[in-house]
């Protein structure tokens, strides 16, 4: 009764529920397929973020845009896994018919199944063929999430780089990502500023050693870097990333994760940094990060710990406030553990409400500026206009 109604509105009352129907699916299929005046909007909101894998309903969306290379050309956000040319349950053909339609495509997350590291040519094939999809696209891509296989990545990144504002490269470090990691952190090049920090020990030859994993994240991430970021793995980023994310393995050199930046626009774009640390690290070696973030990223307004307690449970609160007091400018800070080892972080002593909002009280004091603050395991408190700290659940 509704759709048959529906005429009768004014076009801009049917795009308005069409558009509040935007976290709906299946709402947005009956739309499309019932409702002509708002078939073209409705489809553009079901394949504006789709997920190509081996599931039913993802088989299904692949399928429709094979068939119909016009809402391929719809899709703004992708999540692909591929299979490989060896795996029938899925079409590696069909997807890199599909990828290459999708010329408004923005966003593209790829995780490739790295359960079997012993590939026959033909799936290798496949890989380099899939690079080369992406290397050839008419897109230009903003966020590049690549995870479990990649030949050489700056290919990628000189391709994309004018518009790319997000790089995460997750994988084994294997020779052609070595050799191509180290195309993009050659000084001469053009993605001059790069993280080095000294780890001999990861490779033979100290001239190709791997920078340290700097997955950059956008501030609203669709995505996660999963698993993969809690590895030792290398990463670059352009001239455009607005955020920062670097994986500390351990403490072991951590206050030189910055090299010496050259005064270019990148190092003061960058407005928020993520660090995160396997092992607690040592005071000193708080104060050695927070005056490498001081001296290379001066608008810095937004700070994210992520580490473990200690053995006995608890979190330096104090170390890092202190550490990091140099940073006047700080308006969030965010001190949280790692996502996906919660397991690790039982041992954590917590704190109550009254302890949160006193320490966010005495974070104010040192950090005038400061308006939300986080603690381990707990909820963001804001500072309202009147002065007064509130609880997350307020």
């Amino acid at each position: 009764m509704v759709f048959q109604t529906m005429p009768l509105l004014p076009a801009e009352i049917r795009l308005q529920i069409t558009r509040f129907s935007a976290n709906d699916d299946r709402t947005l299929a009956i739309l499309a397929r019932v409702e002509r005046g708002l078939q073209n909007e409705a489809e553009k909101l079901l394949y504006h973020t789709v997920f190509v894998s081996k599931t039913p309903r993802a088989l299904a969306c692949l399928e429709a845009m094979v068939k119909s290379p016009r809402k391929a050309a719809m899709v703004r956000c992708a999540r692909i896994e591929p299979s490989g040319c060896v795996n029938k349950e899925i079409s590696f053909e069909s997807t890199c018919a599909v990828l290459r339609q999708m010329h408004q495509l923005a966003h593209l997350d790829v995780e490739w199944n790295v359960e079997h590291e012993k590939l026959a040519p033909r799936d290798c094939l496949c890989r380099e063929t899939f690079d080369r999809v992406i290397f050839s696209g008419s897109f230009r891509l903003k966020t590049l999430s690549y995870e479990g296989h990649y030949t050489d990545p700056s290919r990628i990144v000189f391709r994309h780089g004018p518009t790319l504002k997000t790089l995460g490269l997750y994988g084994s470090m294997d020779d052609d990502l070595l050799y191509g990691l180290h195309r993009l952190t050659t000084p001469k090049d053009e993605y001059a500023c790069i993280l080095k920090p000294l780890r001999p020990f990861l490779i033979q030859d100290p001239a190709h050693a791997p920078t340290i994993i700097f997955n950059v994240m956008p501030n609203s991430s669709w995505m996660d870097g999963g698993d993969a970021s809690l590895e030792l793995l290398p990463g670059v980023y352009p001239d455009q990333l607005e955020n920062l994310c670097g994986a500390v393995k351990d403490h072991i050199n951590a206050g030189h994760l910055f090299k010496t930046l050259p005064s270019r626009p990148t190092s003061e774009d960058i407005n928020a940094i993520s660090l995160y640390w396997i092992e607690p690290p040592l005071t000193a070696q708080y104060r050695l990060i927070a005056e490498e973030v001081r001296k290379h990223f001066p608008k810095v307004d937004t700070l994210r710990i992520h580490l473990q307690p200690a053995l006995n449970g608890s979190i330096a609160y104090d170390e890092i406030r202190d550490a990091f007091s140099t940073i006047q400018d700080l308006e969030s800070i965010a001190i949280d553990g790692w996502i996906h080892h919660i397991h690790q972080t039982q041992a954590y002593l917590g704190m109550s409400k009254e302890q949160e909002q006193r320490g966010a009280q005495e974070w104010r004091e040192v950090f005038p500026k400061l308006s939300r603050v986080q603690f381990f395991g707990g909820g963001q408190w804001e500072r309202g206009t009147d002065g007064e700290w509130k609880a997350p659940s307020e």
